[in-house]
């Protein structure tokens, strides 16, 4: 069983991540009184974590699709890959 640490919470079992958009039953939730909320994630408060995970030897470009530089970066969030990281380290 795969078990993956999340920063509130545990999954269990996670075997399959699908990136299709879900089809979600709006009316179904609209009529039992459902709320969906949507939105970017807060990861201020697990960033401590997540360096602590990657000074341990977690690899971070095993997620990321694109690194570009900062002078690319308004071009790059234009059509925004799936996980872009923007390098604003001076070249």
């Amino acid at each position: 069983m795969t078990r993956a640490v999340l920063f509130d919470f545990n999954l269990q079992g996670l075997h399959a991540l699908s990136l299709d958009d879900p089809a979600l039953p709006m009316f179904t939730m609209y009529s039992r009184c459902r709320t969906l909320h949507t939105g970017r994630a807060h990861v201020r408060p697990a960033i401590p974590y997540v360096l602590e995970l990657i000074a341990a030897g977690l690899d971070p470009s095993l997620v990321t699709s694109a690194v570009v530089a900062r002078t690319d970066a308004v071009d790059a969030l234009v059509h925004p890959p799936m996980k872009l990281v923007i390098d604003c380290r001076e070249t």
